[in-house]
């Protein structure tokens, strides 16, 4: 007598269940990228809500606190740079001996990649300055936050460090680059040579009517 409605029951929980699935999959990263967003919003209202507290705390430790601590941020970023890019060229290589050369030199070529290089090489370079400034009473918490903040950045910068590797490791990918790149200078071509046609016509316009 129940078993028509449990069965009804069990068939709208498995759809319900099919539906948030696709739901989760289609905005996963919206929602991942709306928690960072909620995390880092939350860190900072406690930081900027504890500042006080935070300030007076380290105005009680000595004054070598602060360069130790922003050493260390710059040696911990430069460590980043030496064994992340150098773990991914291994990486890299492996991949080009046993697919296509073409991956090295597009790894090499990559824009993002030389953006991320330079941006951990300036955190590094700033931590280093923080570490040579005078840790001044009223500046300590400032120069405390930026450091763990640059280092957090760092691991940031890290994370699409790694995602952008992981394409570069798809030889496919590799491809697909080389044949939209191919495709954008055919169109550049196109283009030229269009544009030569229309002066070449011109110029055959006017030279017809003037004779």
């Amino acid at each position: 007598m129940f078993e028509w409605p449990a069965d009804k029951l069990r068939r709208t929980k498995i759809r319900a269940n099919l539906f948030l699935l696709t739901r989760w999959y289609s905005y996963r990263r919206e929602f991942f990228w709306s928690l960072r967003i909620l995390v880092a919003l939350s860190v900072a209202a406690l930081i900027v809500g504890y500042w006080r507290r935070l300030d007076s705390y380290l105005l009680s430790l000595s004054d070598a606190v602060i360069p130790e601590l922003a050493i260390g941020v710059g040696a911990a970023i430069t460590g980043i740079i030496a064994i992340a890019f150098s773990l991914s060229l291994f990486a890299i290589q492996q991949v080009a001996d046993r697919g296509t050369p073409a991956t090295l030199q597009a790894y090499a070529r990559d824009l993002v990649l030389k953006l991320i290089y330079w941006v951990l090489a300036i955190f590094a370079t700033i931590c280093f300055a923080i570490a040579l400034l005078k840790p001044d009473k009223d500046f300590r918490m400032a120069m405390a936050t930026t450091g763990l903040l640059l280092l957090f950045a760092s691991f940031v910068l890290l994370n699409l460090h790694f995602t952008r590797v992981v394409k570069f490791a798809d030889p496919r990918y590799t491809v697909l680059r080389i044949f939209k790149q191919g495709q954008k200078q055919l169109r550049t071509l196109q283009a030229i040579r269009d544009r030569i046609d229309a002066e070449y016509q011109t110029r055959e316009g006017k030279s017809e009517r003037k004779s």
